[in-house]
């Protein structure tokens, strides 16, 4: 039974600020790291060093053990896809790659492997050309979108109705939600919350309600409805000390973050605001929440990591009735969907999707779609004044997510849909239409650039070893010393032709003596002559050359 072999082209795990694509991705590949079901995990990227680098935090994990995983130049992967049998490739995202990736799996590949993604944001208008790209017939069975909620593959699929008018396949789409770390016991958690509160100076009866996530109106949720919605809170429930915390990520360039605390003053709100909290310090405010708010009303969301983080942490959630959020949460059972009104259409918005930054329409988007602000207030209070019934969500959402929503969980779904899509081979007739279809990207680019030259090598073109060449094939003159970057041209081929054209000889016949791939076998010639390794027949070389006697 041949190995089981992990391929990607996506690093998963990148330097930088933590944001919720990176966080769910490097949560991923770390459970899939402990878990270790492949034999070998392959990954062919931009920076392999860097990738190594980011791996090191990660040493403890079984695959790590056993020195399973690897990290490689992108440049090796032409060789890799002809060479080795993949049992699958997964990417971090459906936008980069996924097309050129199907199309070089089924031109070099001896076996047709499937090809899956796991989509995040969705709303970005350049995305568009990329789902553009996917209308072609050369998609295997096994090719999946792995969609993070059920509203994200209507969006997918929405995208992809658009692009394909002319009936090419497409990937399959199939829900298949993120997940968090789910702790086992909530150690110290009673220590947090008092430590948190006593810092932020929340009364120990008050109720605080946590709404965690970026400070950004124009590409998270926009929370003044949520000012809104604690003021009505506070009036319907005077006899409780009902709090607002909103804390996460701040670049401070959004006034969001200068905003909430403006408002909250003028109306006598008590909020705190808690920006770029550590890894510690998130631990904290969810201790010390009792409930977690969450009115998202921005397209950039397709599931709501936070609810599920939210979940994990035992707390309640109330959350807009929008997108992934109603996926995850249970109305009235884990929490409470408020819900949300948008319009139909937006010709006007749509076309200025085309000249604005992606976030600046996101805003505008935003700024007609409400959340209810009388049922939030409503839910904020009804949780606030009934502590049982708070308490119950709290552990129905947890055990929820232990059920659904765990990393381990969710890389087990993946792992089963991988064996299945393995197990459901080609047959002869899909084999042929993948090998035979092309692409509208798949240009000609050797054709198309050939016209920089003055000439092409041809047939008749007569060659013969230099003084060079003869050194080489005595290994008077090391490989390495020829060129730092070599990619594409491999010592094994080279000498081959060298030793056939140690007698002058067509270029037909040397290829013929080579018995390399036509293809290939030009590549090193025309790298053998470059490097003054092979020599080419001249008729007259002044013929080509101008005259240069009377030049002083």
């Amino acid at each position: 039974m041949p190995p089981r072999l992990f391929l990607s082209t996506h690093p998963f795990f990148e330097s930088g600020s933590i944001n919720g694509r990176k966080q769910a991705n490097s949560g991923f590949m770390r459970t899939l790291f402990d878990l270790d079901p492949f034999d070998e995990y392959h990954f062919f990227v931009d920076n392999a060093r860097l990738l190594s680098s980011l791996w090191q935090p990660l040493s403890e994990l079984r695959a790590f053990r056993r020195a399973a995983v690897h990290a490689h130049s992108v440049v090796e992967l032409p060789q890799a896809l002809a060479s080795t049998r993949f049992h699958v490739c997964h990417l971090s995202d459906p936008i980069e790659s996924f097309v050129r990736l199907a199309l070089c799996r089924n031109r070099l590949s001896p076996h047709i492997f499937p090809i899956t993604a796991h989509n995040h944001t969705l709303s970005y208008v350049r995305y568009a050309s990329s789902f553009q790209e996917y209308c072609w017939n050369g998609w295997s069975h096994a090719d999946v979108i792995g969609c993070n909620s059920s509203s994200a593959k209507r969006v997918l699929s929405s995208f992809l109705t658009h692009f394909n008018t002319s009936g090419h396949m497409i990937p399959s789409l199939k829900v298949m939600p993120m997940g968090a770390d789910v702790p086992d016991t909530e150690q110290n958690a009673d220590n947090q919350r008092l430590a948190c509160r006593k810092r932020l100076g929340v009364p120990d009866n008050a109720i605080l309600a946590l709404c965690f996530g970026r400070f950004s109106a124009v590409d998270k949720l926009d929370p003044l409805p949520l000012l809104f919605a604690l003021r009505r809170a506070r009036r319907l429930c005077p006899q409780i000390d009902i709090r607002l915390l909103f804390s996460g990520a701040s670049s401070g360039e959004d006034s969001t973050y200068s905003v909430i605390p403006l408002l909250a003053k003028h109306f006598g709100l008590p909020v705190n605001v808690l920006p770029n909290p550590s890894e510690e310090e998130k631990g904290s405010v969810y201790a010390a929440a009792d409930i977690f708010v969450s009115p998202s009303d921005n397209i950039q969301e397709t599931f709501g990591l936070a609810l599920v983080e939210a979940f994990a942490a035992g707390l309640p959630v109330i959350a807009s009735d929008w997108d992934g959020y109603r996926d995850i949460v249970e109305h009235g059972i884990t929490g409470f969907l408020i819900p949300t009104m948008t319009p139909y259409a937006t010709p006007d918005l749509d076309l200025d999707s085309l000249l604005l930054f992606d976030n600046h329409y996101h805003y505008l988007r935003a700024q007609s779609t409400c959340v209810d602000v009388d049922l939030m207030a409503k839910a904020l209070a009804l949780l606030s004044s009934d502590d049982q019934f708070r308490t119950k969500m709290g552990l129905a959402g947890r055990q929820m997510v232990k059920q659904k929503f765990s990393w381990k969980v969710c890389v087990e779904r993946w792992v089963r849909l991988w064996d299945e899509l393995c197990s459901q081979s080609c047959n002869e007739e899909e084999e042929r239409r993948l090998r035979s279809s092309t692409h509208p990207l798949f240009l000609p680019y050797g054709k198309i650039f050939s016209v920089f030259a003055s000439s092409q090598l041809s047939d008749t073109d007569r060659l013969f070893l230099t003084e060079l060449g003869n050194m080489f094939l005595h290994h008077e003159l090391p490989w390495e010393s020829l060129c730092s970057l070599r990619f594409g041209v491999s010592e094994e081929h080279v000498r081959p032709l060298l030793i056939a054209a140690r007698k002058t000889c067509t270029l037909s016949q040397l290829l013929k003596k080579s018995r390399l791939p036509r293809h290939l076998a030009e590549r090193h010639v025309l790298w053998c002559l470059k490097h003054d390794l092979l020599e080419r027949e001249h008729e007259d070389i002044h013929s080509t050359l101008p005259d240069t006697r009377h030049v002083s």
